[in-house]
C-alpha cells in the first residue's frame, strides 16, 4: 500500500519557487518615507515618530511608514495592516519600531521591534515566502516567524511569548534558543543574558498576564478630556483582539493535547474605527492572500480568528467500515455517524501510534499535517504463518478541527482470515458567520465506498479527490478518481452549490469503464447519485466532509445494477487562489471521439474520430453566474468515410478554467447519456505501469481541456459508447482573426512548445498516452508547419510535408511514426488546431496518425 501524496507536490513546488526567488533576485528596499502599512483599527490615541524625530498623531487610514516608531497612550490601542497583509495589533502604552520592510509581491523582509507593552502578531505574504527575513525583536529576545500568529508582552525588559497558530515560531538570545510548534504553548525570556524557559502550555492565568496592564486613572482621565472634542464624532464598533484584550472564561488547556489554546478573549469596549478598517481585518483573517476591495458599510463586524470555544463548537462527522471474514457468508458494510471524537483520534493525541513519516503545508493560517504508520506490518511471511497487518493513514490540521483518518488491517490464521477497511472524518463545523463569500479555495482529500452489486454483493472501493469552490457564485464542482483503475484515471463529477458551512443540490455523474488492465473493454457504467451529507470543517474552513451514494448501470449487461455509498473528505489547499478573469467568454476548439460498439467482442478496435476546425465545438463560460454550456457540432471518423458524430449539447457549473463538469444531452436521442468536464487538478498512481503518484499537467496558457463521453443507442440499434478514455477536448478564446492576418502579412516566425495527452491502439488494444509534449515551428507567411509530438518512451510523431494557415487556424501532415527503440515508419493523418490568446500566444488542436501498426488519437497545445 503506498503514501497518498496529497498536497505533497503543491507544497515542493511552493518552496522551490520560494528558493528560486531567494537566489536569483533580490528586491529594493523600502524608502524611508515609503508608505509601508495603515491603521486599520484605533482607539484612544496613537502617534508616530518619523526617522528624523518628528511626531504626528495617528487616525484611521494613517499611513506608516519604514523606519517609524509606533507608540500607544494610555488608553490607545491600534491595529496595522502592512502592504502584505501582515497584521500586527498594539495594546496599551506600547511602542513599536519598524526597522525594515519591503515587498514587491514575490519576496520581502519585515524587522520589527517591540519594546515596551502587549502585541500579536499575524504574518502575512513576507511570512510565508521569506519566512528567514520576518522577525519581532524585543530587548529580551528575538522571535523568528515560520508562517505563524504569536501574542505576546514585553514588561521591564522581560518577555512573554505565546505561539497561536501556523507552523511555529523560534525565540532566541545570546543565552539560548526554544522552537514552538505547538499552538498555546509558550515561553519567557528574563533578559537578554538568560535563557528563554522551555516550551509550556500557557494556562488562563499566563494568558492573562498578558493582556494590557491596569490603565492610569489620572491619565486616562486626561485622555478622556481630550476625546470628548473631536473634529468629527467616529463611528463606533467593537474591538475584538484575543492577544490584547480581557478574556471570557474557559477551561484550561490540557497539557498532552496538540490542540492549540481555544479560549477566546474579547474586548466589550467602544472603540474608534471605520467600516474600511473592518472590511480589511475581516477579509484578512479569513483569506489567506486578499485582493483588496472596497468598503461596504454593511459588511459584519471582524471575524475573530481564534478558535471556536469547543464548549461552543458543534462537532459531527461521518465514516464507513468494511469487513471482509471466512467466518460470514456476506461482506458487513456499516455506515459510521460520529457525533463524539472517535477512540482512535484519542489514542493518537495520546502518542500511541508512532509515525514514521510526516508532511505538512502551511499559509499562516493554519496548517495541515498527514501520517501513515505500518504498525504491525510482517516483513517476512512464509506460507502457513499467522499474518497480521494494519496500515493507518492520518490528516489532522494543527488546531485539531478537522481529522480524515483511514485504515486497512488484514489477519490471518491457519483457521480464519480477516480483512476490514474503515474511513472516517470528524471535526467542529465551520460556523456559518466564519464563511468566506469572496475568492475560491480547492480541497485534496480521498474517500472510501462500498458497492453491492446483484449478482456479486458488496466490494469496496477507494481513491482520491479533488473539489473547487468559487465562495461568491457559490458553485462547486469536484472530481473522484478511483485509485485501483487500471490506466487514464477518468473523473467523476461533483456539483453542489454552498449552502452556509455545508452543501446543496449535490449531483454526481460520469461514465466508467472496465479493461483489467489489458487494454481491452469489457463493460462501461453509467454512474449517478447525490451528496446526502456535506459539511465545512475549522475556523479556516480549512475541512471538508461529505457522504454521497447513488446507483451504476452496465451498459453491456442490461440487468447488472449496483448500489454504492462513498464516503471522502479532504483539506483546502492554501496556495491556490482563483484568477480574475472576465465576466464572459466563449471558448472553440476541438475534440476527439473513441466509440465503441458494446456488443463486439472485447478487442475489438474502436472507431476514432476528431474534429476539424474549431467551429465544431463551442462553449459559453458565465463566470458570474458560475455556469457554463455549449455543443459537440461535428466530429469526423478518422478512418471510415462519411462517418461522424455531433449535435450534443452540454450545461453544467463552472468554478475555474479547469473545474467546470455538466452533462451532455442530445435533442435527436432522449435517451443519451453523457458527461463532459475540465482536467481538473488532482494525482494518481499508475497500476498498469506501477508508476508514482504524478499529475497530469497544461496544455498551453491560453487553452482548456479535459474529458468527454457518452452512451447512446445507434441507428443500428446497437449500444455504443463514447469512452472518455480517448474522449478529449482541448478550447480556449481565439486569436482575433485581424491579428493572425496581420503576423501572416508581417510572415512572423514562431516556435510553440507546450503539452499532449492521447490514446495508442495497437492490435486491438489501448494504451494511454501522458503528459506528452508538442513542438511546432510556424512560419505564418508562407504557412509552413513542422515539427513533433512525442511521448516519452513510447513513441514520436513528425509533423511536416503540406499544410495550411489562416485566420480560422491550422492543419499539417503528420509523415512518420518513430517507436522508442525502433526506425521510423511512414504514417497518414494530421493535425488541426487554431490559434489562442490576444496575440496568438498560444495553439492547440487535436491530432490522429496511424504507422507501424498503431493508431494515435489527441490533442496538444503549446505557448509561442
Amino acid at each position: 500500500m503506498s503514501q497518498r501524496p496529497l498536497l505533497q507536490p503543491v507544497v515542493f513546488l511552493a518552496a522551490l519557487v520560494c528558493l528560486l526567488a531567494v537566489t536569483f533576485w533580490s528586491a529594493p528596499p523600502a524608502t524611508a518615507a515609503e508608505e509601508v502599512a495603515t491603521v486599520v483599527a484605533l482607539r484612544g490615541t496613537a502617534v508616530a515618530v518619523d526617522a528624523a524625530g518628528a511626531e504626528r498623531a495617528l487616525a484611521i487610514k494613517a499611513p506608516i511608514h519604514r523606519q517609524d516608531t509606533i507608540r500607544t497612550g494610555p488608553r490607545g490601542r491600534l491595529q496595522l495592516m502592512f502592504t502584505d497583509n501582515t497584521i500586527i495589533s498594539l495594546g496599551v502604552n506600547a511602542e513599536l519600531e519598524i526597522a525594515e520592510y519591503q515587498w514587491d509581491q514575490q519576496e520581502g523582509e519585515l524587522n520589527t521591534r517591540v519594546n515596551q507593552g502587549a502585541f500579536r502578531v499575524m504574518g502575512g505574504s513576507v511570512a510565508r515566502t521569506s519566512p528567514e527575513k520576518f522577525t519581532t525583536d524585543t530587548p529580551a529576545a528575538t522571535i523568528g516567524i515560520r508562517g505563524s500568529m504569536y501574542a505576546g508582552r514585553v514588561s521591564d525588559g522581560a518577555l512573554a511569548v505565546v505561539f497561536q497558530g501556523g507552523t511555529g515560531i523560534i525565540v532566541s538570545n545570546p543565552a539560548g534558543t526554544v522552537e514552538i510548534t505547538t499552538p498555546g504553548m509558550g515561553t519567557r525570556v528574563a533578559s537578554r543574558t538568560a535563557a528563554p524557559t522551555p516550551p509550556t502550555v500557557f494556562t488562563q492565568e499566563d494568558l492573562g498576564a498578558l493582556e494590557d496592564e491596569e490603565v492610569d486613572e489620572e491619565a486616562a482621565e486626561e485622555e478622556t478630556v481630550e476625546d470628548e472634542t473631536p473634529a468629527e464624532e467616529p463611528a463606533e464598533e467593537e474591538w475584538e483582539d484575543a492577544a490584547l484584550d480581557e478574556p471570557e472564561e474557559a477551561a484550561a488547556p490540557v497539557a498532552a493535547a496538540p490542540a492549540p489554546i481555544t479560549d477566546t478573549a474579547v474586548d466589550q469596549a467602544t472603540e474608534t474605527t471605520t467600516d474600511a478598517a473592518q472590511d480589511e481585518w475581516e477579509q484578512t483573517v479569513v483569506e489567506a492572500d486578499p485582493e483588496p476591495t472596497d468598503p461596504d458599510p454593511t459588511d459584519p463586524e471582524p471575524i475573530d480568528p481564534e478558535p471556536t470555544d469547543p464548549s461552543e463548537a458543534v462537532y459531527s462527522g461521518r465514516g464507513i467500515e468494511i469487513i471482509y471474514s471466512s467466518m460470514q457468508e456476506e461482506v458487513a458494510v456499516e455506515h459510521l455517524v460520529l457525533t463524539d471524537k472517535p477512540s482512535e483520534l484519542t489514542e493518537i493525541e495520546a502518542g500511541l501510534l508512532e509515525y514514521n513519516e510526516q508532511s505538512d503545508f502551511s499559509d499562516g493560517e493554519y496548517s495541515a499535517v498527514w501520517s501513515y504508520t505500518d504498525a504491525t506490518q510482517v516483513e517476512e511471511w512464509e506460507e502457513g504463518d499467522d499474518f497480521d497487518f494494519q496500515f493507518t493513514f492520518v490528516m489532522v490540521d494543527d488546531r485539531g478541527e478537522f481529522w480524515l483518518y483511514e485504515q486497512w488491517s488484514d489477519t490471518e490464521t491457519d483457521e480464519s482470515w480477516t480483512y476490514s477497511e474503515k474511513m472516517f472524518f470528524y471535526g467542529s463545523e465551520t460556523p456559518v458567520d466564519l464563511m468566506p463569500t469572496s475568492g475560491g479555495a480547492i480541497y485534496h482529500g480521498f474517500f472510501t465506498g462500498a458497492s453491492d452489486d446483484v449478482d456479486y454483493g458488496w466490494e469496496e472501493f477507494f481513491g482520491d479527490f479533488s473539489l473547487a469552490v468559487n465562495w461568491e457564485t457559490g458553485k462547486v464542482v469536484g472530481y473522484f478518481i478511483d485509485d485501483e483503475h487500471y490506466g487514464r484515471p477518468i473523473p467523476v463529477y461533483l456539483t453542489g452549490e454552498v449552502d452556509g458551512s455545508s452543501l446543496s443540490s449535490v449531483s454526481i455523474f460520469g461514465l466508467d469503464y472496465d479493461d483489467y488492465g489489458d487494454g481491452a473493454l469489457y463493460d462501461a457504467w453509467i454512474t449517478t447519485g447525490s451528496g446526502t451529507f456535506a459539511q465545512f470543517y475549522g475556523t479556516y474552513y480549512q475541512g471538508l466532509g461529505l457522504v454521497a451514494e447513488g446507483q451504476s448501470g452496465s451498459l453491456y449487461y442490461d440487468d447488472a445494477q449496483e448500489d454504492w455509498s462513498v464516503v471522502g473528505g479532504g483539506f483546502r489547499d492554501p496556495v491556490f487562489t482563483l484568477p480574475e478573469q472576465a465576466a464572459s467568454s466563449t471558448w472553440r476548439g476541438f475534440v476527439t471521439a473513441m466509440e465503441i460498439n458494446l456488443v463486439e467482442e472485447p478487442g475489438t478496435p474502436p472507431e476514432l474520430f476528431r474534429s476539424t476546425s474549431a467551429e465544431y465545438f463551442e462553449l459559453q463560460i458565465d463566470r458570474q453566474a458560475g455556469m457554463f454550456s455549449g455543443q459537440i457540432i461535428e466530429a469526423e471518423s478518422a478512418t471510415t468515410t462519411g462517418l461522424s458524430i455531433g449535435g450534443l449539447e452540454v450545461a453544467g457549473f463552472y468554478v475555474s478554467d479547469n473545474f467546470l463538469a455538466g452533462e451532455l444531452s442530445s435533442a435527436s436521442d432522449s435517451d443519451l447519456q453523457g458527461a463532459l468536464g475540465g482536467s481538473g487538478e488532482y494525482y494518481f498512481y499508475d497500476f498498469e505501469d506501477e508508476a508514482d503518484y504524478f499529475q497530469i499537467g497544461e496544455l498551453a496558457e491560453h487553452v482548456s481541456w479535459g474529458y468527454w463521453g457518452a452512451a447512446f443507442t445507434g441507428q443500428d440499434e446497437m449500444p455504443y459508447l463514447i469512452s472518455p478514455a480517448g474522449s478529449f477536448w482541448v478550447a480556449g478564446e481565439l486569436t482575433p482573426a485581424d491579428t493572425v492576418l496581420g503576423m501572416i502579412d508581417a510572415e512572423v516566425t514562431g516556435t510553440y512548445e507546450g503539452g499532449a495527452e492521447g490514446i495508442l491502439i495497437f492490435e486491438g488494444t489501448m494504451a494511454d498516452l501522458y503528459n506528452g509534449q508538442t513542438t511546432l515551428n510556424i512560419n505564418f507567411g508562407d504557412a509552413n508547419i513542422n515539427g513533433s509530438i512525442t511521448f516519452s518512451e513510447i513513441a514520436e510523431l513528425t509533423i511536416d510535408g503540406s499544410s495550411s494557415l489562416g485566420p480560422d487556424g491550422f492543419a499539417a501532415d503528420v509523415t512518420s511514426v518513430e517507436f522508442f527503440g525502433g526506425e521510423p515508419t511512414l504514417a497518414s493523418g494530421g493535425i488541426s488546431g487554431a490559434f489562442f490568446g490576444p496575440n496568438a500566444e498560444s495553439v492547440g488542436g487535436n491530432f490522429h496518425a496511424e504507422g507501424g501498426g498503431a493508431q494515435f488519437l489527441g490533442i496538444f497545445g503549446g505557448d509561442r
